[in-house]
């Protein structure tokens, strides 16, 4: 009865350890698999943290770069509306110098000494009368009326 007992110990101990080894075996397997799966997703994880890195130092690449046109555009717009204020002026300031010498000349005639008076809808009889009237539509866009031109000339 002991040797059958101690035969029955000894086969429970082997077949025991072969499911221990088989078991042992099995977890090993599923150890490495995990292994392999979680270094695939650090490895993704770390490229992505680089992908981010990149395109958030892009970002900021692009958002100072769009910071810098845009002063830079405020500036452009500020210096084009100066120079159309400087053109404005300066045209409003030769058209009534033209403007009074030419009615200067149209309302005293040296040869005549006729006074030919001068409103913004007629047009005096003399040579230069299209570039008068072309002048006589263009000024109110500048701001000036002919009777303010002759005052200020005038008077």
């Amino acid at each position: 009865m002991r040797e059958t007992y101690e035969k029955q110990l000894s086969d429970n101990r082997e077949e025991f350890g072969q499911v221990y080894d088989d078991k042992m075996r099995k977890l090993q397997e599923k150890l490495d698999q995990e292994r392999i799966a979680s270094s695939s997703n650090t490895q993704e994880i770390r490229e992505m943290e680089t992908r981010v890195s990149g395109l958030t130092s892009r970002n900021l690449e692009l958002e100072s770069s769009n910071a810098a046109l845009q002063k830079r555009l405020s500036e452009l717009v500020d210096q084009m509306e100066l120079a159309a204020k400087n053109f404005r002026s300066d045209m409003a300031r030769k058209v009534t110098r033209c403007i009074f010498l030419l009615y200067k000349g149209l309302t005293f005639p040296a040869t005549t000494g006729l006074m030919l008076e001068v409103s913004d809808h007629e047009i005096p009889p003399h040579p230069g009368r299209r570039f008068f009237r072309v002048v006589l539509e263009w000024v109110p866009s500048l701001g000036v009326e002919l009777g303010q031109i002759v005052q200020r000339r005038h008077g």
